[in-house]
């Protein structure tokens, strides 16, 4: 089950990276090249094939503190591009908009399609898994999925062994990875209606016979 996105993600992994003490290119231009690598790992594990990048909750940019700096009245503005070219692209359209608007984006999220996998084979759909940066007092990154393929239950409490076992470590190994690569703190305790987040791994959301919820 692909979970809509108006509905929340099934769930979340964050990670928490260093304090932003002012919103200058150095930090933008860092934060770009941390998601192209969050990218390729994901990518690697065809998780995510990014489509559409989404640039949003502008700021004034430059080198005053990131507590003195003024929300800007601009629109969410939305990239898309060829995987092999979104990154290149993105760090050349936010270069050009921070030095003529002086505008920092600082919430970037990025969207695509990504593979679950089944016994008859790969099953392309869209929303799998997407990632976002959020810039603030510190730089956040966050990984979520709207797929239940990670789970030994669907969300309506059906067993579904095969596509768990085909799937499950997929998004795991991807996500040690992101927390390997970038050196980040992952945040404990995110919770979700839709399922149990333990480490890097997902259980299913009990009632307290132990006998697995319907939360779909």
């Amino acid at each position: 089950m692909l979970l809509p996105r108006q509905k929340g993600p099934i769930a979340e992994w964050r990670f928490e990276g260093p304090p932003v003490s002012h919103l200058n290119w150095k930090h933008l231009e860092y934060t770009i090249r941390i998601l192209a690598t969050m990218n390729s790992i994901l990518l690697a594990e065809n998780l995510l094939s990014s489509r559409t990048i989404c640039l949003s909750r502008w700021m004034r940019a430059g080198d005053i503190g990131v507590a003195q700096s003024e929300r800007l009245a601009k629109e969410p503005l939305e990239l898309q591009s060829d995987l092999s070219l979104a990154f290149a692209e993105l760090l050349e359209l936010c270069r050009s908009i921070f030095l003529t608007e002086f505008a920092y984006p600082t919430v970037i999220e990025i969207s695509g399609s990504g593979h679950i996998l089944t016994q008859a084979g790969p099953s392309v759909v869209e929303d799998l898994v997407w990632m976002r940066s959020s810039t603030l007092d510190t730089l956040m990154l966050t990984v979520g999925t709207q797929s239940d393929a990670w789970l030994p239950f669907s969300l309506s409490g059906e067993a579904q062994p095969e596509l768990y076992e085909l799937n499950f470590d997929r998004l795991a190994r991807a996500l040690k990875e992101i927390k390997l690569k970038t050196g980040f703190s992952m945040e404990e305790g995110v919770e979700s209606p839709y399922s149990v987040i333990k480490g890097f791994y997902l259980e299913n959301v009990t009632y307290e016979d132990g006998s697995v919820a319907d939360v779909s």
